[in-house]
């Protein structure tokens, strides 16, 4: 969402979009124009939903933008496919049942983060968590969108236990503060690092142990400090990072 909203598009804007397939629906009363398509969809659930998106939109209703195709509100961050997914789980055909693929489920969760949809971000964390992806991907996806720390920490333990290092482009993924992170987890839950980065867990360290020992090192984390005051844990020393959003 953006301050900046598109309010009396041109008929000569009109020409060069188009309306969603999905998500123009007939007697809906509010009008999106986002990436080049136009929505009509029900006010009801983002001013039911979301308390910042509610006085957002309440704010363009009242100086009556999104009221018809031609004063359609301009969403800004977001694509049209990341918007239709968002919407899906309004309008999902089959009530409680929520089958979609990752790429969906992180569309779904950047929204909800990004325009505060709380309900909606519970979900998409709920249906991320039962779907198989990469660690290292899991974790910049969870940290760029303020996913609490509770559910990054057993991820970070894994790849501290696992028997080889990060590679490079892992380390890259990562940015050089979660990178580091995982090194010195490794190295504290290690004796002395074996050839080529390989070295077994000491036999003498439990799951609880060893996870309470990288719970202590999330916590002197700054990405973490900065999820704490509000922020994003979000290692912008990362390509591609989005920072504070």
């Amino acid at each position: 969402m953006s301050d900046s909203n598109s309010n009396g598009q041109a008929n000569g804007d009109l020409k060069r979009t188009g309306k969603s397939e999905k998500y123009f629906l007939n007697g809906a009363d509010v009008f999106f124009l986002v990436g080049g398509s136009y929505f009509r969809v029900h006010s009801y659930f983002f001013l039911r939903e979301s308390h910042k998106f509610e006085q957002f939109l309440s704010s363009n209703l009242h100086k009556g933008g999104g009221n018809d195709i031609h004063s359609a509100i301009q969403l800004n961050q977001v694509t049209a496919q990341e918007f239709e997914r968002f919407l899906w789980v309004f309008y999902n055909p089959i009530h409680g049942v929520y089958d979609a693929p990752v790429e969906d489920w992180e569309s779904i969760l950047k929204l909800a983060h990004l325009w505060s949809f709380p309900e909606v971000k519970a979900l998409a964390i709920r249906e991320l968590q039962k779907l198989d992806m990469p660690d290292v991907d899991r974790i910049t996806m969870y940290q760029d969108y303020a996913v609490e720390a509770e559910l990054i920490s057993p991820i970070i333990l894994r790849l501290c236990q696992r028997d080889y290092n990060l590679d490079y482009a892992e380390a890259e993924k990562l940015g050089m503060s979660t990178a580091v992170l995982v090194y010195q987890g490794r190295e504290l839950l290690r004796s002395a690092p074996g050839s080529g980065g390989r070295s077994p867990l000491p036999t003498g360290i439990d799951e609880q142990e060893a996870q309470q020992m990288i719970n202590v090192l999330l916590k002197r984390s700054p990405a973490v400090a900065r999820q704490a005051n509000g922020a994003n844990w979000s290692d912008t020393s990362r390509p591609g990072s989005p920072g504070i959003l």
